[in-house]
């Protein structure tokens, strides 16, 4: 299945967005394969979306607001990693009726 590695990518979604978009971005989290929910503190940061684990040192992604974008992170191997963030990716430009795109700045 290949080795686990630190992953990093930014999705040209920039907040705040209107609400309407806000609520299909939360669908869109529902829907990716490996869904947990919303850190409380105690699992995962406050507030943070989470899938897989809420644990760092095993396969998980989590998502957080930058400046750059939409930023996610994880521990997974390279195959998988590309096809989940090309699913969300592809989800979201539907969803959110403008083109996503992975900052030039990754390597994916």
């Amino acid at each position: 299945m290949g080795e686990l590695k630190n992953q990093i990518c930014n999705l040209s979604i920039y907040l705040p967005l209107e609400e309407d978009k806000s609520i299909k971005l939360v669908e869109i989290y529902k829907s990716m394969n490996g869904w947990l929910g919303f850190g409380d503190g105690v699992k995962g940061e406050n507030g943070i979306p989470y899938w897989f684990s809420f644990v760092n040192n095993e396969k998980h992604v989590c998502s957080s607001v930058e400046l750059s974008g939409l930023q996610f992170s994880g521990l997974m191997n390279n195959a998988e990693w590309n096809t989940w963030i090309f699913e969300f990716q592809n989800k979201a430009t539907k969803a959110l009726n403008q083109q996503v795109s992975i900052s030039e700045e990754d390597e994916f």
